[in-house]
């Protein structure tokens, strides 16, 4: 159709204006991972070892500070133990001048190092020995039998040897270890190691020159030996490394000499939260719940990785094995099988775990029961009844946790798919992963909207809160009318859900709001979004998009006009536009633009009904499919409150979004309308308004030239020049 192909060319004109608005909402569970052991949860840590070294050293300090009895900082001793050079430590045992950051009067330990002689040559000598072994290290390094290094070396041993002290014993120890290793004399400093080491104190330095022991054993060929040491030393990343690569031998080596190594529970929790990420549990525009993306290797380790979890959990040689069963039901839970997930949860929940491993099985419980569970009468107020719990932590947990959401979430931000705060995240989980999915499939997506508004409002009140700890200015209504983080933002999944489902089902919602019936219906929308407006508004706006506009009228009559000052779509200038205007033209006032506009087309739809003149009835038809035609184009923002991106793909082959689905059903329409609008008119003058209102002059001029349009086209229209040069070089 001809008015077809003019939207066409209008549509190409509009798209720079309207292309601002392309925010589409999305889902992913990123950083939504529930299984929880630890309170770190690893962030982007691939070994469970990272934090290891810095715990050894902040010890060691601690233990110079007690060796010394010095009031100094941890900083002050690190700076001065693990930073200064030998020759450093050498001028501030001779007095001489140090550098600005070991000065006695910068540095506390510094100065006391300038008194206590003992400690200062105790560690130039474990300087000392540091540096030679650091040089024998380099790449570069060629022994030889007159070899400075060596000689500093075994200079080392004989002076840590010599020392006959009682307070620094297990440090001359460790530099006798650490000599002897580099200098490959491993059967001395084993035989050394089994005549001291009953006499040496258990402290953080014995431990640290085991691990040199345990180096010797290893290169003697006495790999268990040496794995035994270093599970006494706790060096499990040696141990890794002893497995030649293979991660479970690993694994279970640690666990032979060291059951109880916090290392363990830390590559339990890296594995199965890896895992997690690797699944797309929920598509939010299907509603359907997708089977997690392991490989077939992932799959095979996951499966060795609960054998050993059970195995942990049963032979009694650790204090919690509820966490190893809790570890193996989530494994369960990852291969697709909820229902012996849930049998192994239930050993996890008899063995009497920490409080914190408690709350991770009772959320993982609270899970498992809204995915198993059938979808009975007392579903959802079972389903609130356990979300009461998760909500209430939500409350309680959030003082100590305040700092952690803000320094995680940027200042007027809506992630819908990353992490906020642990029980949040954990509530918009089992909503949208568990809850949902079930009652939509049992018809019952009026309640399925009211557990996630719920989910979404937690969500977006802690956001409030973070910008609120962040000195944001807003008020709550000046946060809510914000441009930048509006609380009818539309980019939460509950928008997408009241979006895409029935309309019917969003009209119950709306009844359900206005007039709860039960105590689990009044949790849920006290905790939601409250306002009615905000779900008249979308019922409104999506009987225009179907072009039902004496329905529309009546739903956005009860939207009050302040309402519409609150939507981006109106702030970002999409409802300046006159949406019965076939020139873009900007409208004087606004103000209750889409009630004004499907009132207007509601009494189009009466009047053309009505009209007996013939002409008459052509001109509102022209009208009203103008207003249809402007509605899904220049004046979009009446029937959708965003313009996706993906509308504009160019791939031929991909499927059309909903946007030029509906779009396209709109456009067909008005085309029909104003070939009957043409077909209506009578007179040859009304026929001549029509064409040149929707500026089709050549069909004007040819067929209606004595007509008052045609005149004012000959004296006015910029195209008439064009259409006499077409008749020109047709001729």
């Amino acid at each position: 159709m001809r008015y077809t192909r003019y939207i066409a060319v209008s549509l190409l004109l509009l798209f720079p204006a309207v292309l601002p608005a392309c925010i589409p909402p999305s889902f992913s569970p990123e950083g939504y991972w529930m299984f929880r052991i630890s309170d770190n949860y690893m962030h982007g840590n691939n070994s469970p070892f990272s934090n290891r070294y810095g715990d050894e050293m902040d010890e060691n300090c601690e233990l110079w500070r007690r060796q010394t009895g010095t009031g100094a900082s941890v900083c002050d001793i690190r700076r001065v133990v693990y930073e200064a050079s030998a020759d450093e430590i050498a001028a501030l045992l001779c007095q001489k001048p140090t550098p600005s950051s070991l000065r006695i009067d910068t540095n506390a330990f510094a100065a006391t190092l300038r008194l206590d002689r003992e400690a200062a040559e105790m560690l130039l000598l474990a300087k000392q020995c540091e540096a030679a072994r650091g040089e024998m290290a380099s790449p570069w390094y060629y022994p030889s039998r007159r070899d400075p290094h060596r000689l500093s070396l075994e200079q080392v041993v004989d002076k840590a040897m010599a020392y006959r002290g009682a307070r620094f014993g297990s440090r001359y120890a460790l530099q006798i270890a650490r000599a002897l290793l580099s200098l490959r004399r491993y059967d001395e400093c084993i035989n050394w190691w089994n005549a001291v080491k009953e006499e040496l104190p258990d402290d953080i330095v014995k431990r640290m020159a085991l691990r040199y022991v345990a180096g010797a054993y290893c290169r003697i060929g006495e790999k268990e030996e040496a794995r035994r040491l270093y599970g006494q030393a706790g060096d499990y990343e040696s141990i890794f490394l002893l497995a030649d690569g293979d991660e479970l031998a690993s694994i279970e080596a640690v666990y032979a000499y060291a059951p109880e190594a916090q290392a363990l529970r830390d590559w339990v929790e890296r594995r199965i939260i890896l895992a997690e990420l690797a699944s797309e549990p929920y598509d939010v525009r299907t509603g359907r719940i997708l089977a997690p993306e392991l490989s077939p290797e992932d799959a095979e380790t996951l499966k060795a990785i609960r054998r050993f979890c059970m195995r942990v959990a049963g032979e009694g040689r650790v204090s919690d094995p509820a966490l190893w069963y809790y570890s193996a039901a989530f494994i369960d839970h990852l291969s697709g099988d909820n229902a012996t997930a849930s049998r192994t949860l239930a050993r996890a929940e008899r063995s009497g775990g920490t409080p914190f491993i408690n709350e991770s099985i009772h959320v993982f419980r609270m899970y498992l029961d809204a995915a198993l569970l059938p979808c009975s009468l007392s579903y959802e107020a079972d389903m609130v009844a356990r979300l009461r719990w998760l909500d209430s932590k939500l409350v309680s947990d959030l003082p100590a946790n305040r700092d952690r959401i803000a320094a995680s979430n940027p200042v007027g931000a809506v992630n819908a798919g990353y992490s906020v705060y642990y029980w949040s995240d954990m509530l918009r989980k089992i909503v949208y992963t568990s809850i949902c999915p079930k009652l939509v499939a049992a018809g019952r997506r009026a309640h399925a909207l009211a557990f996630a508004e719920m989910a979404d409002n937690r969500m977006l009140s802690l956001l409030r809160e973070v910008d609120r700890i962040k000195g944001c200015p807003y008020s709550l209504e000046q946060y809510r009318a914000s441009q930048y983080h509006n609380y009818h933002d539309y980019q939460v999944p509950s928008f997408t859900m009241a979006e895409t489902m029935p309309l019917e089902s969003l009209m119950e919602y709306v009844r359900i709001l206005e007039r709860p019936s039960s105590e689990a219906e009044r949790f849920l929308l006290d905790r939601g979004n409250p306002d009615p407006a905000y779900f008249r508004d979308i019922i409104g706006t999506r009987l225009i998009r179907e072009m039902r506009y004496g329905e529309a009228a009546r739903w956005l009559a009860s939207v009050p006009p302040s309402f519409q000052g609150k939507l981006n779509t109106c702030k970002d200038g999409y409802m300046d536009f006159d949406p019965f205007s076939l020139k873009t033209a900007r409208l004087q006032d606004n103000g209750d633009y889409k009630y004004a506009f499907a009132r207007e087309m509601a009494s189009l739809e009466r009047e053309i009904a009505s009209a007996e003149d013939p002409d008459r009835r052509a001109r509102l038809m022209m009208r009203m499919a103008t207003g249809m035609k402007n509605s899904v184009t220049s004046c979009w923002a009446l029937s959708f409150y965003r313009k996706s991106c993906e509308d504009t793909d160019d791939d031929p082959g991909s499927p059309p979004t909903p946007f030029l689905t509906a779009q396209e059903k709109v456009l067909d329409r008005a085309g029909n309308l104003f070939d009957r609008a043409l077909a209506t008119a009578a007179s040859p003058g009304a026929k001549a308004e029509i064409l040149l209102e929707y500026g089709d002059v050549r069909t004007l001029m040819n067929r209606y030239p004595e007509t008052a349009a045609a005149a004012y086209a000959k004296a006015r229209c910029d195209t008439y020049a064009d259409y006499h040069l077409d008749r020109y070089y047709i001729k």
